[in-house]
């Protein structure tokens, strides 16, 4: 059942697999989250989410990811998480509150990260603690194998379609004009590769620089590189 979620066709599909798989190690509410880093740039985030819709936007609105414990304990370090009252603080304590009035209030996250670069989350929840320390040890095999599943679908099924949405499109003289820099050419060489002022490969580059967010020409090929718009 496990295991399903890994020939998932589109996100629909794998969220649907997921809460199925959830639902069998016990867990009516589950969460999966993915993130890519890229250098020098905000990071490119995907969530699936099985957790009530309405919480989900209260969470949005009250930019409960600033100080959710779970989210941060998973972006630094490998290990499951099981949820406890001590993990919050005086900040997240509404957050805790709110959670537990949507049935969120017993769980785990388990991270997933796959060298600096890409990090995942997933998380399951209910109204309930766990009943036994074999019922404990069952959910935290089970979920971390359902982690790494569903982390190895969503960089093949989701990231991709993320980075896309992410990609800044050039034009075809500011494409022609960033290969260049990133090849370590400066804008005089480039200029006379491609007959054009130097004042106009300037300004290409500095277009490609603000569709990039970013302020310098490292920058932009380093990201450039992530987004697979170098090879």
């Amino acid at each position: 059942m496990i295991s399903s979620v890994t020939s998932a066709k589109d996100e629909p599909e794998l969220l649907a697999r997921m809460k199925v798989a959830a639902r069998q190690i016990g867990y009516d509410q589950v969460l999966f989250a993915i993130e890519m880093r890229l250098p020098g740039a905000a990071p490119v985030q995907h969530i699936a989410s099985g957790f009530d819709p309405v919480y989900r936007t209260l969470y949005q609105e009250r930019a409960f990811v600033g100080v959710d414990p779970a989210v941060t304990h998973c972006r630094t370090s490998p290990k499951p998480l099981i949820w406890s009252e001590h993990m919050y603080g005086n900040e997240s304590r509404e957050m805790m509150e709110e959670a537990r009035s949507y049935g969120l209030g017993h769980g785990l996250s388990l991270p997933v990260h796959r060298g600096s670069k890409v990090v995942s989350m997933l998380s399951l929840a209910r109204d309930q603690p766990f009943q036994s320390d074999a019922e404990r040890a069952m959910v935290l095999a089970a979920g971390n194998v359902l982690a790494h599943c569903l982390h190895v679908t969503s960089e093949n099924l989701i990231l991709p379609n993320a980075l896309a949405k992410h990609t800044p499109r050039l034009s075809p003289r500011e494409k022609e004009c960033f290969l260049l820099v990133a090849l370590g050419k400066s804008n005089w060489d480039i200029g006379k590769l491609l007959h054009i002022s130097e004042a106009s490969v300037a300004f290409h580059v500095q277009n490609v620089l603000r569709k990039m967010r970013v302020s310098t020409r490292t920058q932009a090929v380093a990201i450039g590189v992530t987004l697979g718009m170098i090879n």
